[in-house]
């Protein structure tokens, strides 16, 4: 049987970003920019959205049966490989705000049900081939664990295809680029000495820059920085100092 790794409630938390993680992976490339890859032949982007969005759509029935009816065959029929399914199912043609869509309504379906029925997280799935012959036995908590680790592991190939292309920094519009810096507080401030707090933070490249630690972001996301473009879930902000016209109250929006 396959066991979740995580408490139940750290598992939940992190699906339930699943979309927003997605979203912001994506929200400024172009449209031409969601069929790039990492080399011909590999998925593109939007092949991977795609993917992904069918992904929790077949096992959210899985985890429905799961609850509904514990320990029941979950059938595996007529499934001909990722390639073979994305290739007929036209992932590299077509538009991915469905699939996206898609995705969060799933998301946010599969939530709803393992929040409301929280004694079916170790309930049992019988996964079964073509031909019925039982192959494992999964939870309903190993099913969110293997679906947050499947979003997270083509999160990194999105990420990965853009830094090969020179999208790291993602263009809004060809005046403007912006930068994605973790790890701000909850007054948004990227400028917390070091030792002062125990997670992950990027230095605001204006501070860096002129070796002072004066300049912040934000108050409560109201910004006092005319390179300050806003907050994305659920610590990134984005900041376009040194790409162009300024994105605060200095600058136009």
């Amino acid at each position: 049987m396959t066991e979740h790794t995580v408490s139940r409630e750290a598992a939940i938390t992190r699906f339930s970003t699943g979309p927003d993680r997605l979203a912001a992976a994506v929200e400024f490339l172009a449209d031409e920019e969601l069929d790039l890859s990492l080399a011909p032949g590999e998925w593109s982007i939007r092949q991977i959205i795609h993917h992904l969005a069918d992904g929790n759509d077949i096992w959210g029935t899985g985890l429905k049966q799961a609850i509904a009816s514990p320990n029941s065959l979950l059938r595996f029929e007529g499934y001909p490989g990722n390639d073979a399914w994305s290739n007929a199912m036209h992932y590299s043609k077509r538009a991915v705000h469905p699939a996206l869509a898609l995705f969060d309504a799933h998301i946010h379906m599969m939530e709803q049900l393992v929040t409301e029925f929280p004694e079916a997280w170790d309930n049992t799935l019988q996964l079964a081939d073509e031909q019925g012959r039982v192959i494992r036995t999964t939870t309903v908590g190993a099913v969110i664990d293997m679906l947050n680790n499947h979003l997270d592991e083509h999160l990194v190939a999105i990420q990965a295809i853009k830094r090969q292309h020179g999208l790291d920094d993602t263009a809004v519009n060809p005046a403007q680029t912006l930068h994605r810096l973790i790890g701000a507080n909850m007054d948004i401030d990227l400028a917390t000495p070091k030792g002062m707090i125990a997670w992950a933070q990027a230095k605001c490249p204006w501070n860096e820059e002129e070796h002072t630690d004066v300049h912040h972001c934000a108050v409560k996301n109201t910004s006092i920085c005319p390179y300050f473009g806003g907050v994305q879930p659920l610590d990134t902000v984005l900041c376009s100092y040194r790409h162009g016209a300024p994105t605060g109250p200095a600058g136009p929006r």
